[in-house]
């Protein structure tokens, strides 16, 4: 038996190799090079020993790995799949749906190699023989994410209401208290107003730390 370096051998009976080695029956090697100039005799290693064998006086076994298939139940929604008439469908559990018509094929009527049980009388126009994945999706839309939310948004409004005109920026900054952090108002006038401190990320989790906000961007008395 011809193998060839990559290939992993499993022993097949015991050997002895050297003085010092004995080949275990089941012992998985992997096998580095044939040697040249010397026909028949390969380098085998185990992660531990690395050996010089001829393949004709030990039993080798190439173990073949084993493929994974792609079957009926590896499909998700969102994937596009191609029928052998040409056709394409998108997934969506536990349907096909054509594209570009009205029809649908329940997943039901496929085995799990994506034959169509309509094969047995003689129609195969409905075998899978492709599936295709989106793996990098564009967003196209997004709804804005709002800064504060609408407990936040009332309560700031409420007690900012009378000088509504007057704030120039808003923002989130640390306290001299360690772990905790307040909202502070500037004015037009260059004073500022200062709520009281809260535990930090507890409230106003929508506001980046010192950034100074107008109220237009808050959402505030929109």
């Amino acid at each position: 038996m011809k193998v060839k370096p990559g290939d992993k051998v499993k022993i097949l009976k015991d050997s002895l190799v050297t003085i010092k080695h004995k080949l275990q029956k089941d012992e998985v090697y992997t096998v580095i090079e044939r040697v040249p100039y010397y026909e028949g005799v390969i380098l085998i290693s185990n992660g531990r020993h690395m050996l010089y064998v001829k393949e004709d006086e030990i039993l080798l076994k190439t173990i073949q790995e084993k493929e994974k298939r792609f079957l009926k139940k590896d499909l998700k929604d969102g994937d596009i799949v191609t029928l052998r008439c040409g056709k394409k469908a998108i997934v969506k559990a536990p349907f096909l749906y054509i594209v570009k018509s009205d029809t649908s094929l329940n997943l039901d009527y496929y085995n799990d190699d994506f034959s169509s049980v309509f094969k047995d009388v003689g129609v195969n126009g409905f075998d899978i023989i492709k599936v295709e994945r989106s793996l990098n999706f564009q967003t196209v839309y997004e709804e804005e994410k709002q800064i504060l939310d609408d407990v936040e948004k009332r309560y700031l409004e409420a007690v900012l209401k009378p000088f509504k005109k007057d704030i120039s920026s808003v923002t989130k900054e640390d306290s001299w208290v360690d772990e905790m952090e307040f909202i502070r108002i500037y004015l037009k006038d260059f004073s500022a107003i200062s709520f009281p401190i809260f535990k930090k990320n507890t409230m106003y989790q929508g506001m980046e730390n010192s950034r100074k906000y107008s109220v237009t961007e808050l959402g505030l008395f929109s």
